[in-house]
């Protein structure tokens, strides 16, 4: 029988005052009085990041005795969510469990001394049930899995239309306090994307995104993966204006809400590039359309083809538009279209 690298009282007790007594993934409380005077019940559980012993979920066999049983390869969970984790290790990976321990250790941090006020009926908005966005998870994960089904034969926008019908079903609990339910959701959405090609169902993508960014402090979210969603839809094959727009617009609130290690920024400066490179190539790109003006905002742009002749001026745009992307002000943006004016060249994508 294999030996079990199992953790001592101290890290079991380190790794549930770190998670200031909360499960890390579903976030509600593992501990507190019962009905004796003298005691108190705990349903929580010191969790193997990667498995105690060998045959176990997650097992690494590159690691000794010590970093097994080490405070960093463990995290904190109800019992509820320890037996999800557990049963289900292809859906639950170290990276994301070590996602989930950082996310849920930083809350912690910043919730010491803030009292809470948020209440509902009496009860905190925390006390949400044991297992709920665990549930969540797990739904989210099924429909990601369905959707890799459609490795070989691309689905069709009934079947992704179905799936984004059924991600409306699914029970969040109350994803406010949720990050962990939020963020597999991103995942799904950003894997959905790589499917997707239908501009309806992208503006409803953006739609979700722009739910979880007005729930969420961007530091609770990992903005490269949402930024990297935007991206694909912002950059993918031949997207209507409306898409881009909506996806450019998103970007911008993020950024005003904080823009952590200029993520954002980087990502709209990206986008600007790639979006000049089928100028370049002479593919139809689409012009700037108010959809204001007209009756029907799915109505299709006019379309117009454009080439790059001189290549400083291609380098000279790229720049411009690159800065175009991260402009502060109204006046500094108003000046560099002014700029890329004079080289002869539009600024309606951004």
């Amino acid at each position: 029988m294999s030996r079990r690298d199992d953790f001592t009282k101290k890290t079991v007790e380190l790794l549930s005052r770190r998670s200031g007594g909360r499960c890390s993934m579903c976030g509600c409380n593992t501990w507190g009085p019962n009905d004796k005077p003298y005691s108190y019940t705990n349903i929580g559980k010191a969790a193997h990041i990667t498995a105690a012993a060998e045959g176990g979920p997650r097992y690494d066999s590159k690691m000794d005795s010590e970093m097994r049983s080490s405070v960093k390869n463990g995290l904190w969970l109800c019992s509820n969510c320890h037996d999800i984790v557990d049963r289900n290790p292809d859906l639950y990976s170290v990276k994301y469990l070590k996602e989930l321990k950082s996310g849920a250790e930083e809350r912690a941090r910043r919730e010491i001394g803030v009292a809470n006020k948020a209440k509902m009926g009496g009860t905190s908005k925390d006390s949400v049930s044991v297992g709920v966005s665990a549930g969540a998870i797990l739904e989210i994960r099924k429909l990601k899995a369905q959707l890799g089904q459609y490795h070989v034969h691309p689905p069709t926008s009934s079947q992704l239309k179905s799936l984004l019908v059924q991600l409306d079903f699914v029970d969040f609990g109350d994803p406010f306090y949720l990050p962990s339910v939020a963020m597999e959701m991103v995942s799904f959405l950003q894997f959905f994307v790589g499917y997707n090609d239908d501009p309806s169902l992208k503006l409803e993508v953006i739609r979700y995104l722009s739910d979880i960014v007005d729930h969420f402090k961007t530091a609770d979210l990992n903005l490269k993966e949402i930024c990297s969603t935007l991206e694909s839809i912002a950059t993918g094959h031949s997207p209507r204006q409306l898409v881009y727009q909506s996806a450019f617009a998103l970007l911008k609130d993020i950024s005003k809400k904080g823009d952590v290690g200029g993520v954002v920024k980087d990502t709209m400066a990206t986008i600007a590039r790639q979006r000049a490179g089928p100028l370049k190539k002479g593919r139809k790109v689409i012009e700037g359309v108010d959809f204001a003006d007209q009756e029907d905002e799915d109505e299709e742009p006019n379309l117009k083809r454009t080439r790059f002749d001189d290549d400083d001026k291609d380098d000279t745009y790229l720049s411009k538009m690159a800065a175009l992307a991260e402009a502060q002000t109204q006046e500094e943006r108003q000046d560099i279209e002014r700029d890329i004016a004079k080289l002869g060249y539009e600024t309606d994508i951004l």
